[in-house]
């Protein structure tokens, strides 16, 4: 099931799976905020998992072992619906352990061309990973052809 609404007031699109059965909508880690670190970058996936669109720079809002919250800077190609898949390039942040996990899109609100949306990971993280701050000052191309493995 899906809860989708446009409010008048704010003009924000709201998606959520959050309202489904209590075993998939329950959070069952503790979420911690984050302040300014380095972004991760994010890509969507097809039903085979492949990539399509181009990488996204996320902001990460708050963490979890079992996923996060991010902000997009959203445009047109970011498809969203029922099922999205995706896949986060956790290089800049090597505290992950990890060069990157795929995962799901279990929310999102969109407002504008700003977007937040929560991440769940296909696999728990066996530890909360430590951080980096934020030290960058010009903005990283991403390479919409890089492959991860």
């Amino acid at each position: 099931m899906s809860n989708e609404t446009l409010s008048a007031k704010s003009q924000a699109r709201v998606w959520s799976h959050l309202d489904g059965p209590p075993e998939l909508t329950r959070r069952t880690q503790e979420r911690y905020s984050v302040e300014a670190t380095r972004p991760l970058a994010l890509r969507q996936l097809d039903a085979e998992d492949q990539p399509i669109g181009p990488w996204y720079s996320a902001d990460i809002l708050d963490i979890s072992r079992g996923g996060l919250c991010l902000l997009v800077m959203h445009d047109s190609a970011l498809q969203l619906g029922e099922v999205v898949r995706v896949r986060l390039d956790l290089r800049a942040q090597p505290g992950f352990g990890l060069a990157s996990v795929t995962g799901s899109i279990r929310w999102y609100v969109e407002s504008g061309f700003v977007l937040s949306l929560g991440v769940s990971f296909d696999q728990p993280l066996t530890q909360m990973p430590e951080l980096l701050p934020c030290r960058r000052s010009s903005r990283r191309e991403l390479d919409p052809d890089y492959e991860i493995h």
